[in-house]
């Protein structure tokens, strides 16, 4: 059913594109409001709970919101993911822990939240360079022991923008980031969580295991490179490709990563 959903979408695009005329377009628009509908293979190997490698493709909504003006950007989106989690190597099985059995499976729900200001430091006549910096939050939650790449991110990233007009209609943008800064919490490797007079585990999961980390401690990078083709004075669609990593050592290594593609459609006012 996703497959379908996913394919009539990206045949919906197509059949828009094939339509639209060559005629004049009106001038650049400062809003631009932009639905993305995917798929991100999301990837997981945290020590702190399972040697195993977790490994799924999940369904991925984007909701993205950009105001342009004379010298720069602001970007606010929202990104969600969630599906089906389990190790790649041992899909549907279970632990058996005398009377109890634990399933190694669950389900993963993924969330991104970004606020960012981008300065043009270069135009050229088809060419723009942004620099800029936000404030961001990654959460991931497993929902079924031994949550595997449980993880939060609050993170000052920096940012690198760079914008290239083919033609009137045509426009290709590729966005790097690297964190660097960021508060961090992970779940313990202990697989415990105990706080006196503290009744919610998401409490005492950040009361217990967040920390402050820069940069070269965190390695969070993530780079996406999207094609637009305008099809009316108002609304472009498009192609998106998303890579993501996070990269964190102690107490055990955590390591995440994910590959994201997805079919976009902008309304610009």
């Amino acid at each position: 059913m996703k497959k379908n959903a996913l394919f009539f979408w990206l045949a919906f695009l197509f059949a828009a594109s094939l339509q639209a005329q060559d005629g004049p377009l009106s001038p650049a628009s400062r809003h631009s409001l932009s639905l993305g509908l995917g798929l991100s293979q999301v990837s997981v190997r945290d020590q702190n709970a399972s040697p195993l490698l977790y490994q799924n493709n999940l369904p991925q909504v984007t909701l993205r919101y950009q105001h342009s003006f004379k010298r720069g950007e602001l970007q606010v989106g929202l990104q969600a993911r969630y599906g089906n989690y389990t190790p790649k190597a041992y899909r549907g099985r279970a632990v058996n822990l005398g009377e109890v059995v634990v399933p190694l499976t669950s389900k993963l729900a993924a969330g991104h939240f970004s606020l960012n200001y981008l300065h043009r430091v270069n135009a050229a006549a088809k060419s723009a360079w942004y620099l800029g910096t936000g404030l961001q939050q990654l959460l991931q939650y497993p929902t079924e022991a031994p949550y595997a790449g449980l993880v939060s991110v609050t993170a000052l990233p920096l940012i690198l923008k760079v914008q290239h007009q083919f033609n009137a209609k045509n426009l290709l943008e590729s966005q790097v980031q690297y964190t660097l800064a960021g508060l961090l919490s992970r779940f313990p490797w202990h697989a415990t969580l105990s706080l006196p007079d503290v009744t919610s585990n998401l409490k005492a999961l950040y009361q217990n295991n967040t920390r402050v980390v820069a940069g070269y401690q965190l390695n969070q990078v993530a780079w996406q490179t999207q094609f637009q083709h305008q099809v009316s004075p108002h609304l472009r669609v498009g192609l998106s490709y998303q890579f993501e990593r996070l990269v964190d050592a102690k107490p055990r290594r955590l390591h995440t990563w994910s590959n994201s593609l997805s079919a976009q459609s902008a309304f610009t006012f």
